[in-house]
């Protein structure tokens, strides 16, 4: 009933793992567990991609429990898989191996196993060109877009990726805010966003570019804010949710590169889409200072690896981690 859903958090969090984003695959595994089925084929197959993801991010127990009910499974692969992986953790025992040691291997297996699948590689390499249908696979095009910054000789993938997010609601792209804590209180949008991003990819009028050396960074500051009391102003200080962002973009053919900084904010709208504002203090091309301006952006998808942003002018700028660029060279080496 649920086959495609679970399909498609396997193959999405297979390529979460190989760039060492073990969190996020184990979030799209969690959210399919409901579902499967350790005496089914598919079913199993995820749990034990769960059980792997547990082991690569350390968490023995949580793994051990699934290893143990998959040894079990009437799926003889799954079965031997899930035995080897428990004898594994007994022989480490008995022989007092550092856990840290093997969690590192774990970490090195679960970037290795999806190489050698034909399957899996002809998706990533875009070998296969059927359309984009599902969210899943237009994160997966995205996502390998901007990492390896190449579309693979399949641009239209990507811009079917783009289009099918421009379709989606919002709900289904953004964070949820936690309880009590607004995009501009401190909620899941904000930790979301602050931090480091590497400019992936430009799309825009049927085009794509993958410039090298554009970046930002977002970082929480802490700010004045005055208030008025009693008729009378006063300052206090406040820890607030503000944050600062420096960018730096191309400057197009010969031109040397822009940088913007000052500071931003996330603007949540009624039907639950978010804009990030961005009212730059300084700005220059090179050593040449420019006139700063306020720049509005709407956020098509966030997330903790990937962050979509579109412009007024229908820029839109695909921006992704460093921590996956990263391991992506590292699989690129093998």
């Amino acid at each position: 009933m649920h086959a495609s859903e679970i399909t498609a958090a396997v193959e999405e969090s297979r390529q979460l793992s190989r760039f060492g984003e073990y969190r996020g695959a184990i979030e799209l595994l969690e959210g399919v567990e409901q579902w499967c089925c350790y005496t089914t084929p598919l079913g199993s197959d995820a749990l034990l991609e769960l059980g792997m993801m547990y082991s690569a991010s350390g968490r023995a127990e949580d793994a051990s429990a699934l290893f143990g009910r998959l040894m079990r499974s009437p799926v003889k692969r799954v079965r031997k898989v899930a035995e080897q992986m428990e004898f594994q953790k007994e022989a480490m025992a008995f022989l007092r191996v550092d856990e840290r040691d093997s969690e590192n291997e774990y970490a090195k297996l679960s970037q290795l196993r999806g190489v050698y699948t034909e399957k899996r590689y002809a998706q990533d390499a875009f070998l296969t060109l059927k359309p984009v249908s599902s969210l899943g696979e237009a994160r997966m095009v995205l996502r390998s877009a901007a990492v390896r910054r190449s579309d693979a000789g399949a641009p239209q993938r990507i811009f079917q990726a783009l289009a099918l997010l421009e379709e989606t609601p919002p709900e289904a792209l953004l964070p949820k805010t936690i309880e009590g804590g607004g995009a501009s209180e401190g909620g899941e949008n904000l930790r979301m966003v602050r931090g480091e991003w590497l400019l992936g990819f430009i799309a825009q009028g049927g085009r794509l570019a993958f410039p090298a050396g554009s970046e930002q960074t977002f970082s929480e500051r802490q700010i004045l804010e005055q208030t008025s009391s009693d008729g009378g102003t006063h300052i206090k200080q406040a820890q607030r949710a503000a944050f600062g962002f420096e960018r730096t973009m191309p400057g197009g053919g010969l031109l040397p590169a822009t940088r913007t900084s000052g500071n931003a904010a996330l603007i949540s709208q009624k039907d639950g889409a978010l804009a990030l504002e961005m009212r730059g203090e300084q700005r220059t091309m090179g050593a040449l200072p420019l006139p700063a301006a306020t720049q509005t952006e709407q956020i098509v998808l966030l997330d903790r690896i990937l962050m979509i942003c579109k412009a007024a002018g229908g820029q839109i700028t695909v921006w992704v981690r460093p921590n996956l660029e990263d391991a992506s060279e590292q699989n690129n080496q093998l």
